[in-house]
């Protein structure tokens, strides 16, 4: 576009020009510069130099990396045993906590605290003795006769059985970053020499490409200075033919356009593979999402196999079992439909499942199920609705268990300490009767100003082919990582953006459909 504008300017330029000055151009010749194309050619070769340095040095890490894997990841006798010890006590008491939740009886929790990652705990044995105590005065009882009070102690009973599900998961967690730690003493730590020589070889590639092309607009300049002179020592007293203008301004508009392109390429470089991807964030793409135009939130791959399916089962695989995930990105369809394909494998799953928008700004989350934005997330967190008031299942029809919080109304005042900490404890509890939960926030500010509301909350970046600048996926990608929040991987979309209504036009919908209720 920028050439074809070029072109046309100076063919115009040049075509004027000679009846703006009422006479032919004169045979004297102007003075014409060529660019010397030594300096560039030394330059270019200097740059292809360094980068041959480079990708030497990498060969040498890449190898020296290798032997070293061998030495570094064989664990100890000691180790070993106690990284499965671990292993052994955190499935356990997954198993128990997932009984517990499913069948909330009082065996379902007698079982849960007597797991051996308990041990030891008075709390546990303190809440068993009033689940017996509560037990024995509902045993008393005659159902018929005294109901409500029967009632009473087993809404008691659920709740002593609540607690002890709650220090469970917190042992839960305290044990699994143990065992994180243990497996990462057993990591090889060559890969930082190798990450740091890869990044020197983009680099250097870069300056080399740059030293090409301007070596090449150079030549083109001096080819193109040639062919002027030629046509002007020519010329005695005639208009400069009209196929000579075409060539110069051609060539002309061609290196303009090439030179302004290239420029603008160089400062919005976008995301075009796994590995740019990768780079960017610091973190693996979990997930390739292929999308037609056609079929841009269908189901498979072109290969058979839902990404999606895919990522539910690397989330919730034995040894890791995260219960809460949180979806993030620069495009606010990606990240919605990103999330709601999340959301629907896990209930495919038989999973009780939460969505969450966290991001009362956008409401993706609202957009992508057609719910209306409010109430949702920030007035029950700021106490004004229960959450289970704000609590939408779009799954019924379907007969898979999706609960929707939508983001609710947007809020400029900040909750103080003891309102925070109480909706944190009132979501806990909240996104604990479910086996599984995404947030959805598609710009990531959100996310930080969440992070106090849960322990842990892996992220997921979502990245557009072609259309994610480099830059703002690293800018975002570290941003959440200063704020606390852990990114798990990145899903890489491959196709057209899927559109989703805006806030303003959910909440007019939602007007509508009161006044015609009304």
């Amino acid at each position: 576009m920028f050439a074809v504008s070029a072109i046309g300017i100076v063919s115009v330029a040049l075509l004027l020009l000679p009846s703006l000055t009422g006479r032919s151009p004169v045979p004297a010749l102007p003075t014409l510069y060529r660019v010397d194309t030594l300096m560039l050619r030394h330059r270019a070769d200097s740059a292809h130099n360094v980068l041959s340095d480079i990708n030497a040095s990498l060969d040498v890490a890449l190898l020296r990396a290798e032997s070293m894997v061998g030495e570094l990841s064989r664990p100890t006798e000691f180790e070993r045993q106690h990284r499965d010890s671990l292993q052994a006590i955190i499935t356990a008491l997954d198993d128990l906590l997932d009984r517990a939740t499913k069948a909330p009886l009082a065996p379902s929790y007698r079982a849960l605290a007597a797991a051996q990652a308990l041990s030891g705990d008075a709390r546990i044995a303190a809440l068993v003795d009033s689940i017996d105590a509560i037990e024995r005065d509902r045993a008393a009882l005659d159902p018929a006769s005294a109901e409500r009070v029967f009632a009473d102690l087993t809404n008691r009973a659920n709740a002593v059985g609540l607690s002890i599900r709650e220090i469970a998961t917190k042992r839960r967690t305290q044990l699994a970053r143990n065992l994180l730690v243990i497996q990462s003493s057993l990591a090889p730590n060559s890969d930082i020499e190798v990450n740091r020589l890869r990044a020197a070889r983009d680099s250097a590639r870069t300056q080399a490409a740059i030293a090409d092309s301007t070596i090449t607009a150079a030549r083109a300049a001096n080819s193109a200075v040639d062919a002027s002179e030629k046509m002007m020592a020519t010329t005695v007293s005639h208009r400069v033919p009209l196929l000579a203008i075409l060539v110069a301004a051609t060539v002309m508009g061609l290196l303009v356009g090439f030179s302004i392109t290239f420029t603008a390429e160089l400062g919005h470089a976008t995301v075009a593979s796994a590995y740019e991807a990768e780079w960017a964030t610091g973190a693996p793409v979990v997930a390739t999402v292929r999308a037609s135009a056609r079929r841009v939130t269908g189901g498979q791959d072109a290969g058979g196999i839902d990404p999606f399916r895919m990522l539910f089962l690397a989330l919730t695989a034995t040894g890791t079992r995260t219960r809460t995930v949180a979806v993030s990105g620069d495009d606010r369809g990606v990240v919605a439909t990103v999330a709601g394909r999340l959301a629907l494998a896990a209930a495919a799953d038989e999973r009780a499942t939460l969505v969450v928008d966290v991001d009362a700004e956008s409401s993706a989350a609202a957009a992508y199920y057609a719910q209306p934005p409010e109430p949702g997330f920030s007035d029950a967190l700021a106490g004004v609705r229960l959450w289970r008031e704000v609590a939408h299942s779009v799954g019924a029809s379907s007969r898979l268990a999706i609960d929707v919080v939508p983001a609710g109304s947007v809020r400029r005042e900040s909750l103080d300490g003891d309102a925070w900490e109480l909706g944190r404890d009132e979501f806990a509890r909240f996104r604990g009767e479910y086996d599984f939960s995404v947030l959805v926030a598609p710009n990531g500010a959100e996310l930080v100003a969440v992070r106090a509301l849960m322990d842990d909350m892996p992220t997921v970046l979502c990245a557009q082919v072609a259309r994610t600048a480099i830059l703002e996926l690293e800018t975002l990608a570290q941003r959440l990582r200063d704020g606390g929040v852990a990114v798990h991987g990145v899903v890489l979309w491959d196709g057209d953006s899927p559109t989703v209504p805006s806030r303003a036009a959910l909440m007019a919908g939602a007007a509508a459909n009161v006044k015609t209720q009304s």
